[in-house]
């Protein structure tokens, strides 16, 4: 298991929900 493949997957996961949220705001 490639620990920074897992950082970039949470990193991008964590952008998405980010992104959702501030959808759901407005």
């Amino acid at each position: 298991v490639n620990s920074k493949y897992e950082l970039m997957v949470g990193a991008c996961a964590g952008l998405y929900l980010l992104v959702c949220f501030a959808k759901w705001d407005l």
